[in-house]
């Protein structure tokens, strides 16, 4: 047999993953594999543009590795991303002198691989210290992988690189630290994120239930809105031109106008009445924008996890569509179709951008969707009013101005908020297939959004759409009254009561553990720890916790599960410091957020 069937054979029985991500790798004779002075240990040059690179010595390729890994400092260092594989000796070095060292290899080009395959026995390398193993050939699944590192991987961990590899791999090495570095500052931004976020999405999720249960799903009225023209608003400065021109297309009964959030207040205060306003803001700040016009019997759609005093207050029509920052729903009622989920977003424009796709709107207009300050204005006028916050930019503002190409030509200022609201919506737009949903956006001096055409609005009252949309049966929300919800709030403090119970096993583990610490039985305490793991591991697997609990603790769980893969391989230092910090943390939080799940149940009416 020879050794590349030998090698082929080991990766479909030990290593497949191997093999499935060399499917559409191609042999090319920029690798040439050339024998070194040491018989037996193959090295390899590629050729390219700028000449040829050895991968490793041509002399010696075993003494160069081990002098390299000799020379990294892996002092608490328990995980080790590696940049380029080549023929695995730099790995091997590195393994031999710490063998516990798990590996997460990125190797730049998978011809290489391909390559080692005919003169490189790879059945005795150390695969089982090799965590992931990506052979790129695209930007996509670069970002993959640095992505599965940082959600992965603690404080534990270092980047290597093979020097030959970063050589002969330049650019490829150069984004690859960019986006290491970009994704770790967008991961960490998203978990402060997450800190005030993640406790108001269940408790609202959970509070609004009963709102939820008595009103239709908005996609129950898709008929209405499929292929309709749409006129979404937002609270850009732009919005107040536009005013007339809505009452105008809105008289003519040319198109539905959606206002998106606090929009709403601006279109009010101009005497428009939109077909339906959306808001889905989970904090107290949106009610308070939103309080004085809750009354006026304007048609709400709302996310499940919005701020639940709106919903209450609201006078009027009222329909609902779930957020997948909600998972009260699924685990509550079940039935959930996720076509018809919205994914939650850092504007309420690219959360009703996904609404209206979904319900079959084909041509949009973008109205007041400036995401730029327009003589110093960051707001319509009336959007400001119910104690929001003033919106003229303020010289903090002016110092942070980013200057961007506005649909006229001209420059415009944005800050990195509209910068971020621009780059989540031109996301959406580009998910939608080409075709299916046209955007007009009438913002001539606001920021150019990708995928939207610009049109003045002389030129859009001239468009006319095949069905009326207020000529046919209104938009009317039905409420359903007298639905007992006993049943349900008795199955869900089942479920709490359930977890509460896996809850305290792990803290009577966890204070036995300690007792036998304190004891100086490191035996004894050794088996502790393992039940403590046991426990947490039921814990977080339950499946009311996965469900409910875990929603309001994710920073916590998402960093408990980070240490739980290590976590019985730790030294006893290590250990100590696992229990005694990272688990109570946890647990203290899973307790607080039972507390809190019960205190919505009592608030169900």
């Amino acid at each position: 047999m020879s050794r590349m069937d030998r090698n082929i054979r080991f990766f479909q029985e030990y290593c497949p993953l191997i093999i499935e991500q060399l499917q559409g790798w191609q042999p090319h004779d920029l690798v040439q594999v050339v024998p070194s002075r040491v018989p037996g240990i193959p090295t390899a040059f590629y050729q390219r543009e700028a000449g040829s690179f050895y991968l490793h010595s041509r002399y010696n390729p075993i003494q160069e590795a081990e002098a390299w890994a000799s020379q990294q400092d892996l002092d608490g260092i328990r995980h080790v991303i590696i940049f380029g594989l080549a023929f695995g000796y730099h790995v091997e070095a590195l393994v031999k002198r710490k063998p516990n060292v798990q590996l997460h290899i990125y190797e730049p080009d998978g011809t290489v691989f391909l390559a080692s395959l005919h003169d490189r026995d790879w059945t005795a390398f150390p695969w089982q210290q090799v965590r992931h193993l990506a052979f790129d050939g695209n930007r996509p699944k670069q970002e993959q992988f640095l992505m599965e590192m940082i959600q992965q991987i603690k404080d534990d961990w270092t980047i290597l690189t093979i020097p030959s590899v970063q050589r002969c791999f330049p650019e490829v090495y150069s984004s690859f630290q960019e986006r290491m570095k970009s994704l770790r500052a967008g991961y960490v931004e998203s978990l402060e994120i997450n800190i005030p976020f993640q406790k108001e999405w269940a408790a609202n999720a959970l509070k609004n239930l009963p709102h939820i249960l008595r009103t239709d799903s908005v996609f129950k009225h898709r008929d209405f809105f499929a292929g309709q023209m749409a006129i979404m608003t937002a609270s850009g400065p732009s919005l107040t031109e536009a005013i007339p021109y809505l009452r105008t297309l809105k008289k003519e009964k040319k198109a539905i106008i959606v206002a998106a959030g606090t929009s709403i207040n601006a279109l009010v205060r101009h005497g428009v009445s939109p077909h339906m306003f959306v808001s889905y803001d989970p904090f107290v700040n949106n009610y308070k924008v939103l309080q004085a016009n809750l009354d006026k019997g304007i048609p709400m759609v709302f996310g499940s996890t919005i701020y639940s005093d709106i919903v209450s207050e609201h006078v009027g029509p009222q329909a609902h569509f779930i957020l997948n920052q909600d998972n009260v729903y699924e685990a509550i009622v079940g039935g959930l179709n996720t076509d018809e989920v919205i994914s939650d977003a850092p504007s309420i424009a690219v959360v009703t951008l996904q609404l209206l796709y979904k319900l079959g709107i084909r041509k949009l207009i973008l109205a007041g969707q400036d995401l730029a300050f327009i003589d110093d204005h960051r707001y319509a006028v009336g959007v400001n009013e119910a104690g929001y916050k003033d919106g003229r930019a303020s010289e903090e503002d002016r110092g942070k101005y980013n200057p961007v190409e506005a649909n006229d030509g001209s420059t415009v200022f944005t800050d990195n908020s509209f910068q971020v609201m621009r780059q989540n919506l031109e996301y959406v737009i580009q998910q939608i297939p080409s075709g299916e949903m046209e955007i007009i956006n009438t913002a001539r001096r606001g920021a150019k959004i990708a995928g939207t055409i610009y049109s003045d609005w002389e030129s859009l009252l001239a468009l006319s759409s095949d069905k009326t949309p207020t000529g046919k049966t209104p938009l009317l929300f039905p409420r359903r009254s007298g639905t007992s919800l006993k049943p349900m709030a008795k199955r869900v403090e089942k479920i709490l009561d359930d977890i509460y119970i896996e809850l305290k096993k792990t803290v009577e583990q966890l204070h036995r553990f300690s007792e036998r610490c304190n004891n100086g039985d490191q035996d004894k305490a050794l088996k502790s720890y393992q039940k403590v793991l046991q426990s947490l591991g039921l814990l977080l697997n339950h499946r009311g916790f996965t469900s409910l609990v875990a929603y309001l603790v994710r920073n916590e769980t998402h960093i408990i599960q980070k240490y739980l893969p290590d976590a019985a391989d730790f030294d006893w230092e290590e250990k100590k410091r696992f229990a005694f910090r990272e688990i109570p943390l946890f647990l203290r939080g899973v307790e607080a957020a039972l507390q809190q799940l019960r205190q919505g149940l009592t608030e169900w009416s």
